[in-house]
């Protein structure tokens, strides 16, 4: 691998501090997934960018399924244990592989995403999340090569949505 043609990140800079076999594993591991960053950047696509967010994310709701599944079989006392169920899931997490996935209800759902944007929809500087969302910047510093991605520069503003 040449890192001197690679401009780096904070959290690659981070594991570099480490040793320079942890910043090689950084950019060598395949990147793992997490509920909770989907979350969160599903959070701020649903506030900065609608079309975006309907494009990238996934909403997995099995009320109806699991409403339907208790009526035909009503002995069942756990319906998500169901082959039919799983199966249910199994397929929509399939059809939307290269979304995020986040549940209709519940902790990190949409139901919270929606109740998140109404509060932060009343906030008065509700204004500063429009601008130039996740804009990338290079830059050199004593031969470093650094690299960084913003939430939304909106004049000489830059906003970390998540941190406000």
């Amino acid at each position: 691998m040449n890192l001197t043609d690679r401009y780096i990140s904070t959290t690659a800079l981070k594991e570099a501090k480490k040793s320079t076999r942890d910043l090689i594993h950084y950019y060598e591991k395949p990147k793992e997934r997490k509920d909770y960053f989907d979350f969160g950047n599903a959070i701020e696509l649903y506030l900065i960018d609608p079309i975006k967010f309907n494009e990238e994310v996934a909403v997995f709701d099995d009320r109806d399924f699991l409403n339907k599944l208790a009526l035909d079989r009503p002995e069942i006392k756990s319906l998500t244990a169901t082959s039919d169920y799983k199966k249910f899931k199994e397929s929509f997490y399939q059809e939307n592989e290269k979304k995020m996935i986040i549940s209709a209800t519940g902790d990190d759902s949409f139901e919270t995403i929606r109740e998140l944007a109404k509060l932060v929809n009343k906030h008065p500087e509700r204004h500063l999340l429009e601008g130039d969302y996740q804009r990338s910047f290079k830059w050199e510093h004593w031969s470093l090569k650094r690299y960084c991605r913003t939430d939304i520069i909106k004049g000489s503003r830059i906003v970390d949505i998540k941190t406000d």
